[in-house]
């Protein structure tokens, strides 16, 4: 067993204890990933990305028939106007 020595914290007294081996807790997680984690981690991935690209196609397309609706509109008024 080892003894940790009393020590203040902001003018309190924490007192002395034991420390076991089970006392220790360990904040580092886990290297390895099993099989069955990473297959459902590039499945997450794989979705993640294409979602992502039919975002930026559906917007380049809405982009698009913005830019020709203008023009068509453009065009209509040119022709109300007699020009």
């Amino acid at each position: 067993m080892k003894k940790i020595p009393i020590r203040r914290v902001s003018g309190e007294k924490i007192r002395e204890r034991a420390m076991v081996n089970g006392d220790k807790k360990k904040c580092e997680p886990p290297t390895g990933k099993s099989q069955n984690h990473k297959a459902k981690q590039d499945a997450v991935d794989r979705q993640s990305k294409a979602l992502r690209q039919n975002l930026h196609r559906r917007k380049e397309q809405a982009r698009a028939r913005k830019s020709i609706n203008t023009v068509a509109n453009l065009a209509n008024k040119q022709s109300n106007d007699g020009r």
